[in-house]
């Protein structure tokens, strides 16, 4: 995914020559630069982590599976930053359960921070609704228009077309 930023000649409007293309990434760094602007050499950065919340509802069953698609992120981060920076890396790549309370008298689940459209979280959405267009995920990010950076992202798991996949292989595991 990339995004463009379209250029403009005040004769001849917008521009193919000024047009520029920026990949969407994430900064795995807390500070790229100095104080004058000047790159900073990859050993000197501290790596800072991707942090994904789980929806509220997240089912419990899927929590390991979730937990061992972190892990695989995880991994490809940690060895890009330890490639760059020729020292182990910490953590790049977490998973956190939602700040979600839940009344143990009626089971009703209120959620204190990381809610949906909120820019400042990335989230892993679990959508138990059945969707006619048989989705089985969707990806969408927040980026920054001027670098290209992702701030924020979210993954929405569709849980009910993924059982519903899943139960149609069975069957004809079973048939077979």
């Amino acid at each position: 995914f990339r995004t463009e930023r379209y250029g403009y000649d005040p004769l001849y409007g917008e521009v193919q020559s000024e047009r520029s293309y920026m990949i969407n990434r994430w900064n795995l760094w807390e500070t790229s630069h100095d104080a004058d602007g000047t790159p900073l050499p990859y050993a000197l950065r501290t790596p800072k982590p991707i942090v994904y919340y789980l929806s509220p509802d997240f089912p419990d069953a899927m929590l390991g599976v979730a937990q061992q698609v972190a892990d695989q992120w995880d991994d490809a981060f940690r060895e890009t930053v330890s490639t760059l920076t020729g020292q182990e890396a910490p953590r790049m790549f977490e998973l956190r359960l939602n700040s979600r309370q839940v009344d143990p008298s009626t089971g009703e689940v209120t959620v204190r921070g990381e809610v949906n459209g909120d820019l400042r979280y990335s989230h892993l959405w679990w959508v138990d609704q059945p969707t006619r267009a048989g989705l089985l995920g969707y990806g969408p990010s927040a980026i920054d228009p001027s670098t290209g950076e992702i701030f924020a992202a979210d993954a929405y798991v569709y849980g009910a077309s993924v059982i519903e996949y899943a139960t149609n292989g069975r069957d004809i595991v079973e048939l077979l």
